[in-house]
């Protein structure tokens, strides 16, 4: 069985580049050394002072972005003939720390006007010139810019560092005042729970379309007052690893994308069944535990390169033809061509029994 008959959507991730260091990101990770130092010298861990700096496989990465060409041999493609919506999102980026966003946005708005965009951003990068220009591309039902706004001026920036909170405002009214459509995505955390009515009502005042407010779903944020240092000083001699020791394949698989009749696209213009198994490649946790399991399934690693293969002769590929969906009904975890592939199962399969959070967590307190 072929992993989508008809696609639906393109899910795009334009660059391997951010402004933002949010902690939980992929991109991210704590200073140890600082965070040692902290604790020896009796300094309280606050929000404010989490060190939080990238992982060096991001710091030390160049800036890679999926450029015009790449977009434009997409728009000549058969298979964008049923494409009816583009999705910019930001894995490991904020798309708008691209320099080819409005010319991609511009291609393939040419290519067919009926398109649908949405794009998730930070808000705080570009001037309120971009904002307006960005906006109409965003004017038409169907079409919308998500700003992920997690609290207001003396909250936001504790989850989303480096993000100015006047400067976010700033581009949101420039966006919406040139016809742009706008939502507002709020997490709740603890630290900005009692502000969720004030910024859906800001919201309003300020023109946004819709305000989505979400919880948050990672677990040690809820209980930030009772850290202990153990908490993030252990991590540093736990296995780097995510233990798969609790990953069952014989749990059933569902893949969300394939419902969605989406593929993703990742920074370096390849293309992914989904965002996670393009994340799983530069997450320092499981990137081995991918690798060890998805490299050698094929004899040319570039097959899925949209730089050196056309859209429409990868989405024919034995991997999409067959192979991933065959996957899914197999026992074995590993590198042959019909194995399943372990993150897979580790995000599409019954979720109390995979749940990486929890697995970690267990990991770090030997429980």
């Amino acid at each position: 069985m072929s992993f989508i008959d008809v696609p639906a959507s393109l899910q795009i991730e334009l660059s391997n580049v951010c402004n933002a260091l949010c902690p939980t990101c992929q991109r991210n990770t704590l200073d140890w050394q600082i965070l040692k130092d902290m604790k020896d010298s009796n300094t309280k861990l606050t929000l404010e002072n989490l060190p939080v700096i990238n992982v060096p496989e991001v710091a030390n990465a160049p800036n890679i972005y999926v450029d015009v060409d790449t977009i434009k041999n997409i728009t000549q493609s058969k298979l964008f003939n049923d494409i009816s919506r583009v999705e910019f999102v930001g894995t490991i980026d904020d798309p708008l720390a691209s320099p080819y966003l409005l010319d991609i946005l511009e291609t393939l708005h040419s290519a067919k006007p009926s398109l649908k965009f949405s794009l998730h951003t930070n808000g705080s990068l570009r001037t309120t010139n971009y904002f307006t220009e960005l906006a109409k591309y965003f004017i038409n039902p169907g079409n919308s810019v998500s700003f992920s706004i997690d609290g207001l001026d003396d909250t936001n920036h504790l989850y989303r560092k480096n993000c100015q909170w006047h400067k976010i405002i700033e581009n949101v009214q420039a966006f919406i005042k040139a016809g742009g459509n706008a939502t507002w995505q709020y997490i709740e955390f603890p630290w900005n729970s009692h502000q969720v009515t004030q910024a859906k009502q800001l919201s309003e005042e300020l023109g946004f379309k819709k305000f989505k407010h979400r919880n948050n779903i990672h677990s040690q944020w809820e209980d930030f007052d009772n850290w202990q240092w153990e908490d993030f000083v252990d991590l540093m001699d736990a296995d780097p690893l995510y233990s798969i020791s609790k990953i069952n394949p014989t749990d059933t698989v569902t893949c969300n994308y394939q419902k969605r009749k989406q593929y993703h696209i990742s920074h370096d213009s390849k293309l992914w069944p989904c965002c996670i198994l393009n994340s799983a490649r530069g997450n320092v946790k499981i990137s081995r535990h991918f690798a060890d399991n998805w490299n050698n399934r094929y004899i040319d690693n570039d097959w899925n390169s949209l730089k050196k293969h056309s859209i429409d002769d990868i989405v024919q590929h034995e991997f999409y033809k067959t192979d991933l969906t065959d996957s899914w009904n197999s026992n074995t975890h590993g590198p042959n061509k019909k194995d399943r592939i372990i993150n897979c199962t580790m995000s599409c399969s019954k979720a109390n029994t995979n749940a990486n959070q929890s697995r970690v967590k267990e990991r770090i307190h030997n429980v």
